[in-house]
């Protein structure tokens, strides 16, 4: 009876590999979304963001799954509460992707962000800003609906824990801020290409 249950278990996952394919996908994308601020001296603000964002991600796929990663860059422009003009930050994200998908195209994915940046230009001082750390996820969906074509609506949401800037090392993320939360719906075309 063992031998049998081992035979089984070496047949699906022999059978699994030999289905196992490459996922490359870029895609282009448009996120809007929302800033949460409450600084270190107690004052809360929020702001509207949006912008366009570019990436891809690369998996390894099977039957019904894939896993891989995924890499996200672009700007957004964010409008605190009160203000009159906007102001231009650079994210950078890696996740760590799985997902589901169906043989009629439809996919289902979550991410876990490996790596975040948020950046924003200081002009007055021609200093970068740069938060990092936290904790960032995305969970989303998709629907291939041509061979190379797949439209795809995410939610992202990422927080900050920390803060480096060029023309004051000694202060950080504590100094400034209890904290940074970002979190926005982003919708994408991509180019799902399998080998």
């Amino acid at each position: 009876m063992l031998k049998k249950i081992l035979l089984i278990g070496v047949f699906v996952l022999t059978s699994h590999v030999a289905y196992a394919g490459l996922l490359l996908e870029p895609y282009l994308g448009y996120e809007s979304g929302s800033f949460s601020v409450e600084t270190a001296a107690g004052a809360k603000g929020d702001a509207t963001t949006k912008g366009m964002s570019f990436g891809g991600r690369a998996a390894v796929t099977f039957p019904m799954m894939f896993v891989g990663v995924d890499y996200q860059t672009g700007t957004t422009d964010a409008l605190f509460d009160g203000d009159s003009t906007s102001e231009t930050y650079t994210r950078k994200t890696l996740y760590l992707v799985a997902g589901a998908r169906t043989p009629m195209g439809l996919r289902l994915f979550a991410g876990y962000g490996l790596m975040n940046s948020l950046t924003y230009k200081i002009k007055s001082l021609d200093s970068n800003a740069v938060f990092s750390g936290g904790t960032t996820f995305k969970a989303g969906l998709g629907y291939q609906f041509i061979k190379f074509l797949a439209l795809n609506v995410e939610y992202i949401s990422r927080t900050y824990t920390t803060l480096k800037i060029d023309s004051f090392p000694d202060f950080g993320f504590k100094d400034f801020y209890k904290k940074f939360d970002d979190s926005g719906v982003f919708l994408s075309l991509s180019v799902p290409l399998e080998i």
